[in-house]
């Protein structure tokens, strides 16, 4: 399943770096793929979606909504 994020507050690759070891924390083998240009988080095999969720939110971002694919 993949699950795109949007997500508020990032600006740059410490933003990137800080929101794919959250998400490491809660979903070790997900493959994460960070879009600052168009705010999104889209994150491949990962836990459920509210873990997810969370762990971009503790990261310090703003979740918007999100959609899920497959």
């Amino acid at each position: 399943m993949r699950v795109v994020f949007a997500v508020e507050g990032m600006s740059c690759q410490h933003c990137v770096r800080s929101i794919e070891q959250a998400i490491a924390q809660v979903a070790p083998s997900a493959k994460v793929a960070v879009d600052l240009t168009a705010k999104r988080v889209t994150v491949e095999n990962g836990s459920d979606v509210e873990s997810l969720r969370a762990a971009i939110r503790e990261a310090g971002y703003e979740v918007k909504g999100e959609s899920r694919e497959g």
